[in-house]
């Protein structure tokens, strides 16, 4: 039975499939989605994108005062992360997400997958089965269809002027243009049959890119040494059926697995390994998924010891200043000192003399003026003698900010002493 108040269940940013499977079969969706602030058809999509079995519709209400029974979460397809960007995109990572508290979490080893790359090629091998150049494009996927059109107002156009230009011809008129576009035609149609998605932009591609779980790749099948562009030319218009076509998965990696370069070899044509080809096209995304999940493992690792490294500098840093601000209190507290030692001795100088004026005022007239003079003398020594503050205040030290003005106008005294210097002509004749 679901407590729908007391679930404690809850989603963060990022979190696996495993998570989202418990927390939806916990609550209705439209709960789940208030909850982490999207729609009902993004907990939907992501359920879909994530081979994750979501409530169907009316779930909830028929289950209303029964128990819940979840369902076992299927494996993760191929291709597919096991974590899921709730309120972000769930496309490619163009960078990693940094987990909350990562400066003191405890990273695991490096990933591990099952099955090995072997055993995945081999079940995809029997899914695929046999992949077929089809003689023509009467069963045509929609983006060659789509190229086949275009094609067919270029050729329209280049038929009705007066000046046939290759710059305006049909690009899949050669037999050798053809016969490339028939094998994309073949692997796209499979693909799609398999779960993958193909795109394509160019009307007059090299390739096109695909999908597989949540990896995008892109496959090239073309000359070797083909460049092209927004316009036919000669070249691609005359070139023989015979010459070479090569078919590559991404940058065609000679040392990676799976294969992912193939290349017309006198008799042995490209078109005799297009199950090959598909199988390790979706293969590859898987292996690009496990390489990915490697590389976020060591980014963690790296990115962990980076922060540690920058908290070690910060607290450096700060007990560096923390040392510079003893070491100014201290000098301050030292220059406090001789201050009041001086001053002390200034104070004993002004009573010492005052009281000797006071001794020898029967050799002036007006006795009573020096008097009042030997008072304020006095008074001006008690001003300034530290021993009379302690006694006044209780307390012996300067304020810590008497004693920088002191200091702050010492360097002010010094500086004006060499205003003049630097204001002399220097050079030559200066003195």
């Amino acid at each position: 039975m679901v407590d729908h108040e007391t679930t404690s269940l809850t989603l963060t940013k990022t979190h696996s499939r495993q998570e989202l499977l418990d927390i939806i079969w916990s609550k209705p969706t439209r709960e789940v989605a208030e909850d982490i602030g999207v729609s009902t058809a993004a907990i939907s999509t992501y359920c879909k994108d994530n081979d994750i079995p979501a409530p169907p519709r009316g779930h909830w209400l028929r289950a209303e005062g029964k128990r819940v029974k979840k369902p076992s979460l299927p494996p993760r397809g191929i291709g597919k992360r096991d974590t899921i960007r709730v309120g972000g995109s769930n496309g490619y990572y163009y960078s990693y997400p940094e987990p909350a508290g990562l400066m003191t979490m405890e990273i695991g080893p490096a990933p591990s997958f099952q099955p090995s790359i072997d055993k995945v090629m081999e079940t995809v091998r029997q899914q695929v089965g046999k992949v077929a150049v089809p003689r023509d494009f009467s069963r045509a996927h929609h983006l060659i269809r789509r190229l086949l059109e275009h094609d067919e107002e270029r050729r329209i156009k280049y038929l009705s002027a007066s000046y046939h230009s290759y710059w305006d011809a049909p690009y899949f008129d050669a037999p050798y243009e053809k016969r490339r576009l028939r094998m994309m035609n073949a692997l796209m149609l499979d693909l799609h049959r398999f779960g993958g998605k193909a795109t394509m932009r160019d009307k007059n591609p090299s390739g096109f890119s695909y999908k597989v779980g949540h990896q995008n790749l892109y496959v090239t099948v073309d000359h070797p040494e083909s460049r092209r562009s927004s316009w036919m030319s000669e070249e691609l218009a005359t070139r023989s059926v015979s010459e070479p076509i090569v078919i590559s998965i991404g940058q065609g990696d000679k040392d990676k697995k799976p294969q992912r370069r193939w290349i017309d070899n006198g008799g042995d044509k490209v078109e005799a390994h297009l199950q090959d080809i598909l199988v390790s096209m979706i293969v590859t995304a898987e292996v690009e998924f496990r390489d990915d999940e490697l590389r976020r493992h060591n980014w963690l690792i790296s990115r962990k010891e980076q922060l540690i490294e920058n908290e070690r500098k910060r607290i450096e840093e700060e007990l560096k200043r923390e040392r510079e601000r003893n070491e100014a209190d201290r000098k301050a507290r030292y220059d406090g000192l001789l201050l009041d030692a001086a001053a002390h001795r200034q104070a004993e100088d002004i009573r010492a003399y005052a009281l000797k004026v006071a001794t020898e005022k029967a050799a002036v007239d007006n006795a009573a003026a020096v008097d009042e003079w030997v008072a304020w003398a006095l008074l001006q020594a008690d001003d300034i003698d530290p021993i009379i503050r302690m006694k006044t205040s209780g307390t012996i030290a300067r304020a810590p900010e008497e004693i920088r003005e002191h200091q702050s106008s010492e360097l002010r005294r010094k500086a004006d002493e060499l205003k003049p210097l630097l204001e002399k002509p220097r050079g030559y004749g200066a003195y």
